[in-house]
């Protein structure tokens, strides 16, 4: 396949926070098709969001650099735009530029995306399938919780133990909670077994 008939895909969310899920869908993403040149996960701000947009950025270039650091997927942020209309925007300029979406199946059932995107006479659509997205308020409970066994079971297990304390003190602060200095004796205890150490 030349260059050429390459597309870039999409993968839009919120991600907050993202999960090993998240991370598995982008690289099955990446699998998936000899034609997809490089996945580009676009994360995007809710109003309301406990997790602001760069610290769910930095928690998934650490899962990409820790689990593939050669990888297509990248990541880029929707500061301003839901994610979806970040990509109508990027693609507007390039019209006629194969891209390719990947959405669930309720939304690229949609009319409202259906409206949008049939602007783009080279646009397909990868199907993508649904997960329960209450694992993200699971891991941010955890966080509440102070629960780092729960919390690492949505982690890639591939996490070195220092981004695991960083990204659970991240996710902390950006909760309000105070971050504690000293993991438990009991959490290193479930670091050092999860990780082989």
């Amino acid at each position: 396949m030349t260059a050429a008939h390459l597309k870039k895909c999409f993968l839009p969310g919120y991600f907050t926070p993202p999960c090993e899920k998240d991370l598995q869908l982008a690289y099955w993403l990446g699998r998936k098709s000899s034609e997809i040149s490089e996945v580009i996960v676009v994360i995007g701000q809710e109003d309301d969001s406990p997790v602001p947009l760069d610290v769910k950025k930095d928690i998934f270039d650490t899962y990409l650099k820790e689990t593939n650091g050669n990888s297509i997927v990248k990541t880029v942020t929707s500061p301003d735009d839901a994610p979806r209309h970040y990509i109508y925007k990027l693609q507007e300029d390039h019209i006629n530029d194969p891209f390719i979406v990947a959405v669930t199946e309720k939304v690229a059932k949609s009319n409202e995306f259906q409206k949008k995107f049939r602007k783009f006479p080279e646009y397909d659509i990868i199907i993508i399938p649904e997960y329960d997205y209450s694992l993200r308020e699971d891991m941010l409970q955890a966080v509440r919780d102070d629960d780092m066994k729960e919390f690492m079971d949505h982690l890639p297990p591939e996490i070195h133990k220092q981004s695991v304390k960083k990204i659970f003190d991240m996710l902390k602060e950006s909760l309000g909670e105070p971050v504690n200095d000293v993991i438990k004796d009991k959490d290193l205890k479930e670091l050092y077994e999860k990780f082989g150490i």
